[in-house]
């Protein structure tokens, strides 16, 4: 599983180096919307849902690579890492509502940096949320 967390880390920092110019306005705005349900999701204990939200906003991430391999590289793994890990595996995880509040918070980290085109916070803020996955999961 570390594997997993690892290559997703390592795609996610890829894009942040080589591409957080390539965020478009509507791709904010969309990451903007997946957030906003996220937290909606929180606050009514709906896991499972901010679980399909805290996804689609890594794709709409994944998709600044501007690159349909990088792009299916990452929404591979996404898929596998929901399908195999949060709703089999780990399912008590996904009802965790501190990891979950963190979680959030640090997506609110990414989407600030991507904004504010903080290429060095952007990284930063990609390592603090693989860390908190992998620290919570062998926890």
């Amino acid at each position: 599983m570390d594997e997993l967390i690892i290559a997703r880390e390592f795609l996610d920092k890829a894009i942040a180096e080589f591409y957080i110019s390539n965020f478009s306005l509507q791709m904010i705005q969309d990451m903007e919307h997946h957030l906003s349900l996220m937290k909606e999701y929180f606050e009514q204990k709906k896991f499972r849902a901010l679980t399909e939200s805290d996804v689609m906003f890594h794709k709409v991430y994944a998709k600044a690579a501007r690159n349909s391999i990088i792009f299916h590289l990452m929404e591979n793994l996404l898929d596998y890492m929901k399908s195999r890990v949060w709703y089999v595996l780990k399912k008590d995880y996904l009802a965790d509502s501190d990891y979950q509040k963190r979680s959030i918070e640090i997506h609110e980290e990414i989407l600030r940096s991507i904004i504010s085109n903080d290429k060095k916070r952007l990284i930063e803020s990609i390592e603090k949320h693989y860390k908190n996955i992998l620290d919570h999961l062998n926890s």
